[in-house]
């Protein structure tokens, strides 16, 4: 189907990568920050979003169809706790949202969004988790990946490191998927150059690391290196 052949070509069109790694009790999401005009206000640029308290995704691919896409889980979310009276489990919001990229490709007068996302969140069951949803309707959980330009070289990287070793701590985790991003796109980040996304057994809630804890992280990994 061509329509979902395009819309796999625009994830790559934003020119971003992201990547996603879980840990023993830590799942992470890092992104490359791009603010494309001297004249936008920094703070207003983002691609990684809240959805509930526990749960939070990056969007790869077209900005306005990623923020129709976060509205839609958000609503999704606060529906299953209106009805169920519990939060939304983050591997049914993945299937659920899978569901409704898939009926997209079924009807000519709809095009699939062009952009796919990954979604992290902690749950007292199972703990940290990450899945990846794409256009085509396809979901899956996962140990480590990667979405946008560099996606094939991120996950072969990924492959790599979890046949040396596949228990992370929190702060192995984090570093991990720093590395992964800085490797694959052959660049040193400032604090202001990347977007992480982090859930964990201590802080279950959702929350987006400020510069200056990334900053820690990034000073970390070169003192390894």
């Amino acid at each position: 189907m061509y329509q979902v052949e395009y819309a796999f070509k625009a994830i790559n069109q934003a020119g971003l990568t992201s990547v996603g790694v879980k840990g023993n009790d830590t799942a992470v999401v890092v992104t490359q920050k791009k603010v494309p005009d001297k004249l936008l206000d920094p703070s207003s640029i983002t691609n990684i979003y809240r959805i509930t308290e526990h749960i939070g995704c990056v969007v790869t691919g077209g900005v306005p169809d990623g923020q129709s896409q976060v509205q839609r889980c958000r609503y999704e979310a606060n529906n299953f706790k209106y009805k169920f009276g519990y939060d939304m489990p983050v591997d049914v919001l993945a299937n659920r949202i899978a569901d409704i990229c898939q009926v997209y490709t079924q009807n000519a007068e709809m095009r699939p969004w062009g952009c796919a996302v990954m979604l992290i969140g902690y749950d007292h069951e199972n703990g940290a988790q990450l899945y990846k949803a794409d256009p085509a309707g396809y979901y899956c959980g996962y140990k480590a990946t990667s979405l946008g330009v560099k996606q094939t070289e991120s996950i072969s990287y990924l492959e790599k490191k979890f046949r040396k070793k596949t228990e992370y701590t929190h702060e192995e985790t984090i570093q991990l998927a720093i590395q992964t991003l800085s490797s694959v796109l052959a660049l040193d980040f400032k604090a202001t150059d990347i977007e992480v996304g982090v859930v964990s057994k201590e802080h279950p809630n959702f929350r987006v690391l400020t510069p200056e804890d990334v900053e820690v992280h990034l000073n970390a990994i070169s003192e390894k290196d």
